[in-house]
């Protein structure tokens, strides 16, 4: 027999008991086998209909800079999602029997996936691919809190271009202190990570925006409410400092894993008091076969 021939067909009525059939799918458009109890498996596709098996997943995170499939086996696609840094929570500048500090939260990280082949990105399988995952934005006492850092994995073999980014969250902000006879106000929170405008849906990209900290507020200069920290798609804010009585002060507590923004730091003492740290961001990557 020098060659098997199909026909296109729906997938027919089931065979008998422990028995299996092969069959040209017309809506697969390839090879599948149907057993006795109607289950159905693609062999194969043709044209551009190319099916895939998870084989492998890669958690990347801090300093790391570049990833090479080829340590889960032969890989011929990936799904990947990067995670940007949370920004930092406002610190709270000095407090004293006059006045109050207060910081509102730093913005969560944005979000990004996508799905495409190691082709596609300008790759073969065990070549090292360029990335840079975003840290999490700082603190400091009295100050505005630190971006979050974006996340980035790049094409082409020499790691030369972008193809997916998520955008780090802003720092809070810190109001340097407010008169105990003030009025009230509010100090907007740091923005949420941004979808990237430059990533269209046509590189089948999808992307979700960071939420933004939490408002601090002063009710007048004696009470005052320190922001939370932004959530990310993938990691909460940080709660903000709570100073009840009129000579305490409280930091932030840090966003959360990945991407949460830091939460604001509250003062009614002479030391001030710093933002929480936001949550770094982190690179997942699920390494597919072609069947």
């Amino acid at each position: 027999m020098s060659r098997v021939r199909f026909t296109k067909i729906s997938q027919p009525s089931n065979p008998p008991t422990n028995t299996g059939e092969v069959y040209f799918d017309t809506t697969i458009n390839g090879p599948c086998m149907v057993d006795s109890g109607g289950n159905r498996t693609v062999m194969g596709t043709l044209g551009g209909n190319q099916s895939f098996r998870l084989v492998g997943f890669t958690l990347i995170s801090g300093a790391t800079t570049s990833y090479n499939s080829q340590a889960h086996g032969p890989v011929s696609a990936l799904f990947i999602e990067c995670i940007a840094g949370g920004g930092g929570g406002g610190g709270a500048a000095n407090g004293n029997t006059t006045s109050s500090g207060f910081g509102s939260g730093g913005g969560g990280g944005g979000y990004s996936a996508m799905f495409t082949t190691l082709a596609s990105l300008g790759y073969s399988n065990n070549q090292a691919m360029v990335v840079a995952v975003g840290a999490g934005g700082t603190n400091a006492v009295g100050a505005n809190g630190g971006a979050g850092g974006n996340t980035t994995f790049n094409n082409g073999a020499t790691g030369g271009t972008l193809a997916l980014r998520a955008q780090g969250g802003a720092g809070g902000a810190n109001n340097n202190g407010v008169a105990r006879a003030a009025a009230a106000g509010a100090l907007a929170g740091g923005a949420g990570g941004a979808q990237d405008a430059t990533q269209t849906a046509g590189n089948n990209v999808f992307q979700v925006g960071g939420n933004p900290g939490g408002e601090g507020f002063a009710a007048n200069g004696t009470v005052v409410v320190a922001g939370t920290g932004g959530a990310s798609p993938q990691g909460g804010g940080g709660g903000a400092g709570n100073a009840a009585i009129a000579s305490a002060n409280d930091v932030g507590a840090n966003g959360a894993n990945y991407g949460g923004g830091g939460g604001g730091a509250i003062s009614n003492a002479a030391a001030g008091a710093a933002g929480g740290n936001g949550g770094a961001g982190c690179i997942r990557i699920w390494e597919f076969v072609g069947v």
